[in-house]
């Protein structure tokens, strides 16, 4: 999809994707459908939304980790002039971890308690190259230093239980980073760390993105964070992208139902004994194909046409896109985000 800033190269294009999951009942969760967006070389793209509206599969999809009974359907992800949904799975192997890598959620359940975090580094190194023991050891070094762990000849001897939560975080990105990636899919960074510690790590993510020119994919439900943090952000609901736009417009200029609720549901802490507004009703049930809007049950705005009709992802200024009917007379269709 085109954006308005040309001076940047396209690193990945998604097109159409679309990922369900088979159920043995013989229904289909649709968990992502038609996701299209484009990333930029060394830019941070965050995704938000709430628990269960389609973050993690979606990016999963772009890396072909989707297992059954989830089946990606339809689409395209091109990288390096190729479809990597239509890459045979032994050349995705040098793709992940070498060209495209990421952090998953949960850094003690994604670290394995029986092998040292150097051995674990180490892997990336065995895995991606052929390289003597002293060299991967030294390499394994270097790359617990670029993660600001202290005391880097010891620690790398020592299992994932012997650290917190915020030096496991940091080995995951130390793996993650072992073979200089072009992106980075960070999935909840965060998760499960104190607020001290998880500004800490969103730091280190901003440093070694500016040293690196790396992109980076930035997946979270705390729309504070991402907002501060990215350059650009996509809202997902329901599997769908409600709405693409520059940081400082979804901020200042939200303009899908959906977004402007996210933006209103957070605390002010300059206001003592606010009452938080919340979205009224839940996430549709995905299993039960959707006409119209999906958001529309939750809309203040909705009308007959949300209930009938599903809304195109609209351009509304340059750089700016959203999926309602809202603004379908004063915008154009998306040829891309």
């Amino acid at each position: 999809m085109e954006n308005n800033n040309n001076i940047k190269n396209i690193c990945l294009k998604v097109r159409d994707l679309k990922t369900s999951f088979f159920l043995n009942s013989g229904r289909k969760v649709q968990a992502v459908k038609d996701v299209s967006f484009d990333l930029y070389e060394g830019e941070t793209l965050g995704i938000v939304g709430e628990s269960g509206s389609g973050k993690s599969v979606m990016v999963k999809s772009i890396l072909k980790l989707i297992t059954p009974p989830g089946k990606i359907e339809y689409g395209s992800v091109i990288f390096n002039g190729r479809d990597l949904i239509k890459t045979p799975e032994k050349d995705m192997l040098n793709v992940r971890g070498r060209e495209i890598s990421m952090i998953f959620q949960e850094p003690l359940s994604a670290l394995n308690p029986s092998f040292t975090i150097g051995w674990q580094i180490g892997e990336a190194f065995r895995l991606h190259g052929k390289y003597s023991k002293k060299e991967i050891y030294n390499m394994t070094l270097e790359a617990l230093q670029k993660v600001s762990i202290p005391d880097p000849e010891k620690r790398i001897n020592e299992y994932p239980h012997q650290f917190s939560g915020g030096m496991r975080q940091r080995v995951l990105i130390a793996i993650a980073l072992a073979c200089n990636p072009k992106i980075l899919i960070a999935d909840e960074p965060t998760t499960a760390l104190d607020v001290t510690v998880q500004a800490d790590i969103m730091d280190l993510l901003d440093e070694l993105r500016e040293k690196s020119n790396i992109s980076i994919i930035l997946i979270s439900h705390n729309l504070n964070m991402v907002t501060e943090r990215s350059d650009r952000i996509i809202v997902v609901y329901a599997g769908s992208i409600q709405e693409i736009a520059t940081s400082e417009e979804i901020v200042q200029n939200p303009l899908h139902p959906y977004t402007v609720g996210l933006m209103n549901s957070l605390p002010n802490i300059a206001e003592e004994g606010q009452k938080l507004t919340a979205i009224p009703g839940e996430l549709p049930d995905l299993t039960i194909e959707i006409k119209g809007c999906s958001f529309a049950p939750r809309c203040a705005f909705a009308t007959e046409r949300c209930s009938t009709e599903a809304p195109e992802l609209y351009e509304i200024s340059p750089g700016h896109f959203c999926r309602c009917h809202l603004f379908s007379d004063s915008a154009r269709l998306s040829g891309g985000v």
